[in-house]
């Protein structure tokens, strides 16, 4: 019965992997997609929202990708997929500045459920300090803490080294 139930779980667990997989190469296809429906748009800002929505699918697919590569495929590694995603934020905006990523962590894992959405609020928030923080800068800092509440609550903190934003607040 043991054998059984370990045989089970072995071949959950490939299938698990095999959806992410699939996932991840599904919104790589939508990406290609993406990019082939822009290369005629000459509109600067039509094409910056084209790459924010690619970013977008990009910040989703690396958890898949990360779930898919992991040993567990129940949780993510917060600090391989932070970094992961900031490296692609940095391909995809070419800045000519070194931008570090400072991370103060206290939160190792996170299933899906979490990861999903903070990935998403992170992508926004990396990309608008890589685009706006560091005009006059060779060099700049993103912070980010997060730490555990308790079992089902979490508080992020994310800040830089930055101009600080100088417009009305809530505009």
């Amino acid at each position: 019965r043991t054998s059984e139930l370990v045989k089970q779980k072995e071949e959950k667990e490939i299938l698990l992997k095999e959806i992410h997989h699939r996932v991840k190469n599904n919104l790589q296809v939508i990406n290609s997609l993406i990019n082939i429906q822009s290369s005629n748009i000459t509109d600067k800002h039509a094409l910056e929202v084209f790459e924010e929505c690619k970013n977008r699918i990009k910040s989703i697919a690396l958890i898949h990708e990360s779930l898919y590569k992991s040993n567990e495929v129940s949780r993510i590694n917060v600090r391989e997929y932070m970094s992961m995603m900031m490296k692609s934020l940095l391909e995809t905006y070419p800045v000519n500045k070194e931008i570090d990523l400072k991370m103060d962590l206290n939160v190792s894992y996170l299933n899906l459920n979490t990861i999903l959405p903070l990935g998403l609020m992170l992508n926004e928030i990396i990309t608008n300090t890589i685009k706006y923080a560091f005009p006059d800068k060779d060099k700049g800092e993103i912070y980010i803490q997060l730490k555990a509440l308790d079992d089902e609550n979490y508080e992020m903190t994310i800040g830089d080294n930055g101009i600080g934003y100088t417009g009305a607040p809530f505009e």
